[in-house]
């Protein structure tokens, strides 16, 4: 209610949804990996929701657990909603705890490639994923002429038969704390 008077909106993570007689005003922050029944109902009384799936969305991840095609193909119906409470979902967004991302080079190094899938995931409502992997390779191109460190996914980086240490000493990171996940480009 303080909010409301104030104008203001309250976004909270969806476990906020678990207090009893929870404003329809409050936005849930869907971030939990499992179907959230919590969510659902609020979504159902005339609540809305941002989709921030731990899954497909939170950059901070390795590329092995949060894949650029995991991102890409999200859709809100694997959070739990129907197509008909699809206008109670104000949109995605990844996220990105610093803790885990010290550097700048590392966020790019994290974010450059899932960003591009999940600017299609939140604005295409008709995706091809052929078409974006081509569009992805000229990305890559811009990224490696302004000297962007970039991650992919794990398949990606068993072909080319890339390690862990080469990607951390690159990146200045203590190879150690990393599973060997990352493609690492790198223009000169």
């Amino acid at each position: 209610e303080h909010l409301q008077a104030q104008g203001k909106i309250m976004v909270g993570w969806n476990e906020v949804l678990a207090a009893k007689n929870i404003s329809t005003e409050v936005v849930a922050q869907y971030w939990t990996p499992r179907k959230d029944k919590n969510v659902i109902k609020h979504i159902k009384k005339g609540g809305d929701a941002i989709l921030s799936n731990h899954k497909y969305f939170y950059f901070d991840m390795t590329h092995e657990y949060c894949t650029v095609k995991d991102t890409y193909f999200f859709e809100a119906k694997k959070a739990g909603v129907k197509d008909k409470y699809i206008d109670s979902i104000l949109g995605v967004e990844a996220e990105n705890w610093t803790e885990w991302t010290p550097t700048a080079e590392e966020l790019f190094f994290k974010f450059s490639t899932r960003g591009l899938a999940l600017s299609e995931c939140a604005w295409s409502r008709s995706r091809d994923y052929a078409d974006f992997l081509e569009r992805l390779e000229s990305n890559k191109a811009r990224l490696e002429k302004m000297g962007i460190y970039y991650g992919e996914d794990w398949v990606t980086l068993q072909k080319n038969k890339r390690c862990k240490k080469k990607a951390a000493k690159k990146l200045g990171l203590n190879s150690k704390n990393y599973d060997c996940e990352y493609e690492l480009s790198v223009s000169k």
